[in-house]
């Protein structure tokens, strides 16, 4: 069991894992129709979360490379994003955007405060 996992609201890392950890926010922005009708799935390292839109915290490694995509479930998948996060020892927050249920969706790091 790690540290994060006796913080309220961090979904755990499902792989296995010995190393060091650190957390990723993932707010999840759609617009007004696609919020209310359909729900964002964040895929970390091949595990997917059906999650709620907005801010969503994940436990990740801190010591190697770890894939994190998004995208939406509707008739179809839209809205598909992916990035791959080098190891880094700070956490990080990220933003999930998709525009009116387009093919392509955005996924991208926000800078630090103070940066």
């Amino acid at each position: 069991m790690s540290a994060f996992a006796s913080i309220p609201g961090v979904i755990g890392y499902m792989e296995f894992h010995d190393g060091p950890r650190r957390v990723i926010t993932v707010d999840c922005q759609g617009p007004g129709l696609t919020t209310g009708t359909y729900r964002p799935i964040i895929t970390i390292d091949g595990r997917s979360f059906q999650v709620m839109w907005g801010p969503v915290a994940f436990e990740i490694p801190a010591d190697r490379n770890v894939h994190v995509s998004g995208h939406v479930m509707s008739n179809s998948m839209t809205g598909f994003a992916s990035l791959l996060l080098d190891p880094q020892p700070f956490d990080e927050q990220l933003v999930y955007r998709i525009r009116t249920m387009s093919a392509m969706g955005e996924l991208t790091r926000v800078a630090p405060v103070g940066y």
